[in-house]
């Protein structure tokens, strides 16, 4: 909704990036983050609103969620990715829900879709376009592919994957 930044003569911008320079001056700044899900939601405006707050030394991060039927393929997380951080944007997370959250089930896609999308991030857009990909679970966040959690395919199904953590028992 870019407009609610663009309505009043843009008092929301220019209150934000005022503040963010009385912070710079004791060594904080403001932080902002934006979702998007799919590059057809990122507008000439948005962008531009983006850019501008980037400029003025606020940080910029997306978070995407993962959603079956919007965004499961690395293509289209490619386009997205590589105009927001053209724009300035950090690009942080995507999280695959796997999450027992009530009306999300539709949006549910196999963690293995999430990594064949990551792989493809990784052999086509610049590292800085490319998020940690997290799974929300009821032991909590896990990231994928960092130090600390071992996965493995499942000796016995190719199609599941065995997830330790510091929060499982046998870790």
């Amino acid at each position: 909704y870019p407009e609610l930044f663009l309505t009043d003569d843009k008092d929301l911008i220019h209150y934000l990036i005022d503040k963010n320079d009385q912070y710079r001056s004791h060594g904080k700044r403001i932080e902002m983050g934006v979702h998007f899900v799919h590059p057809d939601e990122v507008s000439v405006q948005s962008l531009e609103i983006i850019s501008s707050m980037v400029q003025r030394g606020i940080q910029v991060y997306v978070q995407t969620p993962y959603l079956n039927g919007l965004n499961t393929d690395g293509e289209t997380l490619g386009r997205l990715f590589t105009l927001l951080r053209q724009a300035g944007v950090k690009i942080y997370y995507i999280f695959t829900p796997c999450s027992p959250i009530h009306g999300t089930r539709e949006f549910w896609t196999p963690i293995s879709k999430a990594l064949e999308a990551q792989a493809w991030l990784r052999d086509h857009v610049s590292d800085r376009s490319i998020p940690k990909l997290c799974t929300a679970t009821p032991l909590g966040k896990i990231e994928w592919h960092t130090s600390g959690f071992a996965v493995e395919k499942d000796a016995e199904d190719g199609a599941f994957t065995w997830i330790r953590t510091p929060y499982t028992l046998s870790y």
